[in-house]
């Protein structure tokens, strides 16, 4: 964006002959926008117009959906899937960010689109399951559950995630 005196210059303030550009000076911010948009789509409807044997009315493909009749876009579902499940936000947390950005989307609207999701990726799930079960290697954690465990007063177990053996420090 450039930013100019108005009229496209600067003149001396007592004799009013224009200042020579001598450059600019560049500043770049970092700007944080969140947008939740509205798009209408519209289908085209055609009617027959001869007295042929075929359908009598048809109407233009919409645009690709990942969940057929579903309130929400692709980039919606892409957006929800990584504020929930990689940045763990809760759904209360997602019902009101989207409320600040104006829409008004229901907790049950967002777990309905997270479930149909889940239908659709679930043969990748079957694929990764059976690709790993195939496998010549596992991958297995050997850690105990009392690693994890703090303020127990018991001995951590040696080995799984490379732990040694040591009393954890008491509650406070």
């Amino acid at each position: 964006m450039v930013w100019d005196f108005e009229g496209g210059g600067y003149g001396c303030p007592e004799c009013g002959k224009p200042f020579t550009r001598l450059g600019g000076h560049v500043v770049e911010q970092l700007g944080w926008q969140v947008i939740v948009w509205l798009v209408a789509h519209c289908r085209r409807r055609y009617r027959r117009a001869c007295g042929c044997p075929v359908a009598v009315t048809v109407m233009a493909p919409g645009p690709p959906k990942a969940i057929g009749k579903g309130l929400v876009t692709n980039a919606f579902i892409a957006r929800l899937l990584t504020e929930r499940y990689v940045a763990g936000r809760s759904q209360s947390s997602l019902v009101a960010g989207l409320a600040r950005q104006g829409a008004q989307i229901s907790a049950a609207t967002l777990t309905g689109t997270c479930a149909a999701v889940g239908r659709l990726l679930a043969p990748l799930e079957e694929a990764v399951i059976a690709r790993s079960r195939d496998s010549w290697h596992l991958h297995a954690d050997e850690t105990s559950w009392q690693v994890f465990a703090h303020g127990m007063g018991t001995a951590r177990p040696a080995g799984g995630c490379g732990c040694s053996s040591a009393r954890t420090p008491p509650a406070s």
